[in-house]
């Protein structure tokens, strides 16, 4: 029998419903549309454009990525695998073609070979990253049983475990959390350190330091009894390392030392060493929700957005910059469930 699972392909939806998101995101404008060039394909054979900024890039390759990966799956081995994956790549490079010369009559737009080319190399990435498809779930599965060992069953800890998942993503702004709308990017060379003590930046250094103590807190408050040192070491060798390939991502090398400097790696252990305190760890919960409500009242304070700040969502470092903006706030919700759900059993026990 040929009858496919789901675990064999994708429902067949998905990759409908990606493309649809990928055209409104690519022709969505707020400054409206103006009239067509009489030739449609002349943009093809213009040179590149003058300023190309990693951002666009990156935003672009990881935008198609997902698209190239859902395509490849929903076409199977068809007839062999390596068919699908170009298969795949060429239809998202057709989509990619047709919006960037819609995009011509778009206010703001502009199309270029450049992105149509790099849109397509996303999705061929995508659609190569599926082949290895089964090791992938394979992957999940051990994250899955870790998951199980380390950390609270049940849907506040999956909630929170999904808030931090979207930390990460959040550090494509460059900022640390309390920064967003106010604290200036700081970006000196890599081989330059400060002269003197007057030299340093401490509102960089005392922003990193807050933004690892709550996320550190944030972290162990999912955790299960024993879990606290070894899952709060995984946590700041990934946040470091997830710092860094954001700034490679995005900045020049040489301005990637403003995130490397002498503040972070101070601020990076100041932070863990105060969350090893024993009167930290047994209070985890509380100085999470205290680093929380500093870091809503810095931005109140400061006059920073404190929900919608202002930069597009189809832009990966607007998007980062919105999740940022909302993190703290997502965060004391899902300790205010915790605790609701830890009373509750709490109650329930007393009760019996």
């Amino acid at each position: 029998m040929n009858a496919t699972t789901p675990l064999q392909h994708p429902h067949r939806g998905w990759p409908a419903l990606y493309a649809i998101f990928i055209i409104w995101a690519s022709l969505y404008s707020e400054h409206g549309w103006h009239a067509f060039p009489v030739d449609l394909f002349a943009y093809l054979f213009e040179p590149l454009p003058q300023w190309i900024t990693r951002t666009d890039l990156a935003t672009n390759l990881i935008v198609y990525l997902p698209l190239g990966y859902l395509l490849r799956r929903q076409l199977g081995t068809w007839p062999h695998p390596w068919l699908a994956v170009f298969a795949a790549a060429l239809l998202s490079a057709t989509l990619s073609l047709s919006l960037e010369t819609l995009q011509q009559a778009l206010l703001a737009r502009n199309a270029s070979t450049l992105d149509i080319a790099v849109n397509a190399l996303g999705a061929l990435s995508g659609a190569i990253i599926s082949l290895h498809h089964q090791r992938w779930r394979r992957t999940l599965y051990i994250l899955h049983t870790w998951r199980d060992r380390s950390f609270h069953a049940g849907a506040a800890t999956d909630l929170g475990l999904s808030l931090l998942g979207l930390w990460l993503l959040a550090q494509f702004s460059l900022r640390p959390l309390p920064g967003i709308g106010w604290l200036t990017l700081h970006l000196r060379p890599i081989d330059t350190q400060p002269g003197s003590l007057n030299d340093l930046n401490l509102s960089w250094f005392f922003s990193q330091s807050l933004e690892m103590i709550c996320l550190g807190a944030f972290l162990a408050t999912l955790l299960r009894p024993g879990r606290y040192v070894g899952a709060l070491t995984l946590c700041f060798m990934i946040a470091f390392l997830t710092k860094l390939i954001t700034a490679t991502i995005l900045l020049k090398w040489a301005a990637v030392g403003g995130l490397l400097s002498l503040e972070t790696l101070a601020a990076f252990f100041c932070a863990f060493w105060f969350l090893l305190l024993p009167w930290v760890s047994r209070h985890r919960r509380h100085i999470a929700i205290a680093a929380l409500i500093t870091i809503v009242t810095w931005r109140l304070w400061e006059g920073g957005p404190l929900l919608w700040p202002k930069h597009s969502l189809l832009n990966l470092v607007g998007l980062a910059a919105t999740l940022a903006a909302w993190w703290p706030l997502l965060g004391l919700i899902t300790l205010g469930i915790q605790g609701h759900k830890t009373h509750a059993t709490e109650t329930r026990r007393t009760d019996h």
